[in-house]
């Protein structure tokens, strides 16, 4: 399940990557932030608490997998 709701929610871009400024705590993060930003992405999911810390990057809004998820569960 979780496999074909990551599927439905995924989209695959392809762009030029352009510079960004260095994170604060791990910089081999760094190409995933510019990854987020060059696709306009609206969520960054992860468990990696480096990125966590930041909350947000650009319009990118940083969340853990079970946050990801309850976006899409029916109440």
């Amino acid at each position: 399940m979780a496999k074909k709701l990551l599927e439905e929610a995924a989209s695959e871009i392809n762009q030029p990557s352009v510079s960004i400024e260095r994170t604060y705590r791990d910089a081999d993060d760094d190409h995933i932030l510019n990854c987020a930003l060059v696709s306009e992405s609206d969520y960054l999911v992860t468990g990696d608490d480096d990125l966590l810390t930041l909350r947000k990057y650009g319009k990118t809004k940083i969340i853990k997998p079970r946050q990801f998820e309850s976006l899409f569960i029916d109440d």
